[in-house]
């Protein structure tokens, strides 16, 4: 069985991750393949080792204009599946231009899956509301629709195809293994680490983010803020940082591929997107017993555990805080899951749909 995961910029994401975890995982014998229109991260390579996962990467240049990469989607996407033909192809989109890929896949595919992601769409000037509704008419037939959450499946396919919800999940086991190296080896040791993770773009207010922490800083003076991400808005989070004079308190880290020790190195999560499909950062950081923070937009089916709290973030001074109220909390009660599903059943669902 030949088996094609395709994502168009392959970076440093939720989704990445999440294909990273299901090839590696799968069962199923045969070949499989990340296809991808750009690829921009490298350290899941050293993950893949011995997995005998392919990659494919259709252009080593950086191309971030989303009109250009659909059409060079498009491209990739007929000119592989042409070629190899495989059994399976499951393409992983973030809003519903990407069901255009399930079209051309079909043709030479015996079957395609769409693997919802987004919530909502950074370009909204744009005004692609009608454009996304038209394009769940072109879903094909047969074409199997898998929703990260409730609201991706609204916002992706809306309501003119069933879809079945499958809540990411994570590997528990593994992620309570790291090691806090990255104390250690930026000497950290006597800091209290707030860390986020997530692409540096608008949508995940990483700039309220810093504003959050300089007044934190006032509260808790061994604060140290670690963003782990890259994006557009790297530029302006660095400006930022050096014109509130906090160089010494912050630490910018990109293709990060031990994320666990990450974890590990951590005492506080915090996320705070204006809007969230349902990633992995906000489980991963609760699987590891992290008090987390997160705004109203990220769904509650991401609450695995009773160590996060959820909060419209609005007021800085409020949200500083409810950052202190959240540790303090967590410091004193029991750790418990509470809504977890494990990667063997998801792993079983998808392998279910793959043969069925």
């Amino acid at each position: 069985m030949k088996i094609a995961h395709f994502y168009d910029y392959f970076s440093n994401g939720r989704i990445e991750n999440l294909m990273v975890n299901i090839l590696t995982h799968l069962k199923l014998e045969g070949e499989k393949e990340i296809l991808c229109t750009v690829k921009r991260n490298t350290s899941y390579d050293k993950r893949l080792q011995g997995k005998q996962i392919k990659w494919n990467v259709y252009t080593e240049k950086n191309i971030r204009n989303f009109a250009i990469r659909f059409f060079l989607s498009c491209r990739a996407i007929k000119k592989y599946c042409k070629k190899v033909r495989p059994d399976i192809l499951h393409i992983h989109i973030y809003n519903p231009i990407g069901i255009y890929y399930a079209r051309i896949g079909r043709k030479y595919c015996k079957k395609v899956i769409l693997h919802a992601h987004g919530t909502n769409y950074k370009h909204n000037f744009l005004k692609l509301k009608n454009i996304f509704l038209i394009m769940t008419f072109f879903i094909p037939k047969k074409t199997v629709c898998i929703a990260c959450s409730k609201n991706a499946a609204l916002f992706c396919f809306r309501k003119s195809k069933p879809s079945m919800i499958l809540n990411n999940t994570v590997d528990l086991k593994n992620l309570r293994t790291g090691n806090p190296t990255y104390r250690e080896k930026y000497h950290l040791e006597d800091k209290w680490v707030i860390t986020s993770i997530g692409p540096l773009e608008k949508s995940q207010n990483m700039l309220l983010l810093i504003n959050i922490f300089r007044a934190f800083k006032k509260k808790k003076e061994n604060a140290f803020l670690l963003i782990v991400g890259a994006g557009s808005q790297k530029e302006r989070i660095l400006k930022k940082i050096k014109r509130i004079h906090l160089e010494k308190d912050f630490l910018l880290l990109e293709n990060v591929s031990d994320i666990k020790n990450i974890y590990a190195s951590s005492d506080f999560y915090i996320s705070c997107p204006r809007f969230e499909p349902f990633g992995l950062s906000v489980i991963e950081a609760q699987a590891c017993r992290l008090p987390t923070l997160v705004s109203a937009s990220v769904s509650r089916e991401e609450k695995i555990s009773n160590f996060i709290t959820f909060m419209n973030i609005k007021s800085i001074y409020y949200t500083v805080c409810k950052i202190l109220e959240t540790a303090n909390k967590c410091e004193v009660k029991e750790y418990r899951l509470v809504n977890y599903t494990p990667m063997k059943p998801y792993i079983d669902k998808i392998e279910k749909k793959y043969l069925s």
